[in-house]
């Protein structure tokens, strides 16, 4: 997995050990670190990307980080 860090203004909720995808606190959604460092993601997005997501009517959430490089 790859070393990232992000500043606190984001909200960011890191899991702990033992927790899932699936545990994400309401109102947050789960992303693999690797989209913020092999796929080159970040914060704040540009327009193309909610574009893009919106355009192909899916989440973010939904992308693997393969899919996030394609983007």
């Amino acid at each position: 997995m790859t070393d990232v860090q992000m500043p606190q203004e984001y909200g960011f909720v890191f899991p702990q050990e033992g927790d899932t995808g699936a545990d994400a606190p309401a109102g947050y959604v789960t992303m693999s670190a690797d989209f913020f460092g092999d796929c080159n993601l970040r914060l704040p997005l540009t327009v193309f990307v909610p574009e893009i997501l919106e355009w192909y009517k899916i989440h973010i959430s939904q992308l693997s980080p393969f899919g996030m490089i394609r983007v």
